[in-house]
């Protein structure tokens, strides 16, 4: 039997215990040193992120030649006339000289556009202001116009007595859109609520007689008008409920709008751009607009808003396109269904009975002079016409103007009905089914 071997482990050495070092006191050259360290660390550090700050400010601030869009200087006491339009212009040169124009422009057509828009408010009155709504409020007075103000006002009463628009159906304008802005404006349309049709019949019915409404030039030289309003008219407005803003410019507003601020950026030298209307429904091309952009008719295809056709932009042309169905969610655009018909419901109501119309998906003039008013009322009347014939008849009527016409029925969605005259204006993209139909 052999013998457990025992190892004889040695205890693990210990390590001898360091002498601490006894900490000495800071001395005032190593704070100093330290402090310039930091300091120096700091700088380095701000000067890294000014240098990243100034790279993306100058990235941010330059500027390539090309279009912009331009927007409008907060006004005070008219914050809304920023929605009015929109303005698109093509700007060339170095970066500096491109910023410095853009705030040119910007300067123009902030001042131009709210003061056109404070001129034609019907609602609304401004300090150093004679505009429309100070003219409904002092009906029977002797009142001295701005001379914008009162070529236009003029304008709009020719249009009003051939027919063509009604400038005193503030009223009736005010009872439509207190429908249209409603979330569940279909249960209020005229055509599913009898009090609401019976509303818009009897205020277009008195409207539309435009007998019950004057206003005459006292002085041309002074232009002095005096507005005045019957009293039948008066008692009816009282018994409904209705508006007391006669005077109100309606579609029209936008067309006289942007032919004002065009003239004005025109003359302070910015040419090369166009102006639109907010909605789109009007887009004017400034006269020295240069080549690329396109006017656009839109027509709505198996159920789906669907481009139909373009034109060229040409400079100087103003185009007008009204529309039945919206291109996306937009108030005042709905479906109401009488019985197994839906009709299409929109913002564009005949001035004469009030009633809304689903004939046509799309209607547009061109006006080659520039007339953004010639082209609206034609593309208005075209849309809001009861039949096919009143249509055809607005189109020929217009004819003779030189003016573009194009309009697609509910019944051929794919097919544009445009004047011969202008055929070879459409342009269509290949490999869609829509196609043109001279008239």
């Amino acid at each position: 039997m052999s013998k457990n071997k025992t190892e004889k482990i040695s205890p693990k050495p210990v390590k001898a215990e360091k002498k601490k070092k006894e900490k000495q006191p800071e001395t005032e050259q190593q704070r100093k040193r330290k402090l310039i360290i930091k300091i120096i660390a700091a700088v380095a550090a701000f000067a890294a992120a000014a240098a990243a700050f100034a790279a993306g400010i100058t990235s941010y601030m330059h500027r390539d030649p090309g279009f912009y869009h331009i927007d409008t200087d907060p006004v005070a006491d008219a914050m809304l006339y920023q929605k009015e339009l929109m303005l698109t212009c093509y700007f060339d040169g170095k970066s500096t000289e491109i910023r410095t124009a853009m705030t040119e422009t910007r300067r123009e057509y902030s001042a131009a556009l709210s003061h056109i828009y404070k001129l034609l408010d019907h609602q609304n009155t401004y300090n150093g202001y004679v505009n429309i709504a100070y003219i409904n409020a002092h009906r029977g007075e002797e009142i001295e116009l701005d001379p914008v103000l009162y070529d236009i006002l003029m304008r709009a009463k020719e249009l009003t007595s051939e027919g063509c628009f009604n400038m005193f159906a503030g009223a009736l304008n005010k009872e439509w859109n207190s429908v249209l802005t409603l979330a569940d404006a279909a249960d209020y349309d005229p055509k599913s609520n009898d009090n609401e049709a019976e509303r818009i019949s009897a205020i277009a019915e008195k409207t539309a007689d435009i007998s019950n409404f004057s206003l005459e030039t006292v002085s041309e030289a002074e232009r002095k008008v005096i507005f005045t309003v019957s009293q039948d008219y008066l008692d009816f407005i009282e018994n409904y409920e209705l508006s007391k803003n006669v005077i109100d410019l309606g579609f029209l507003k936008t067309a006289f709008e942007i032919e004002y601020t065009a003239g004005r950026l025109e003359e302070a030298g910015f040419t090369n751009g166009y102006l639109a209307s907010s909605d789109g429904s009007i887009t004017l091309a400034l006269k020295g607009l240069g080549d690329g952009g396109v006017f656009l008719e839109y027509t709505l295809y198996e159920n789906e808003p669907a481009q139909a056709c373009r034109m060229k932009m040409k400079a100087g042309a103003a185009f007008s396109h009204y529309r039945t169905f919206p291109l996306e969610d937009a108030w005042g655009y709905y479906t109401v269904s009488v019985g197994s018909e839906a009709h299409l419901c929109h913002p564009h109501y005949n001035y004469q009975n009030g009633e809304v119309y689903d004939l046509l998906l799309s209607s547009s003039a061109v006006s080659y002079s520039g007339s953004a008013v010639d082209s609206a009322i034609l593309a208005y009347r075209m849309i809001t016409a009861p039949d096919e014939e009143g249509v055809r008849h607005a189109a020929a009527e217009a004819g003779e103007s030189g003016m573009l016409i194009s309009f697609i029925t509910k019944a051929e969605p794919a097919v544009v009905n445009v004047d011969k005259a202008h055929e070879s204006e459409l342009i269509f993209t290949e490999g869609r089914p829509f196609a043109a139909k001279t008239l």
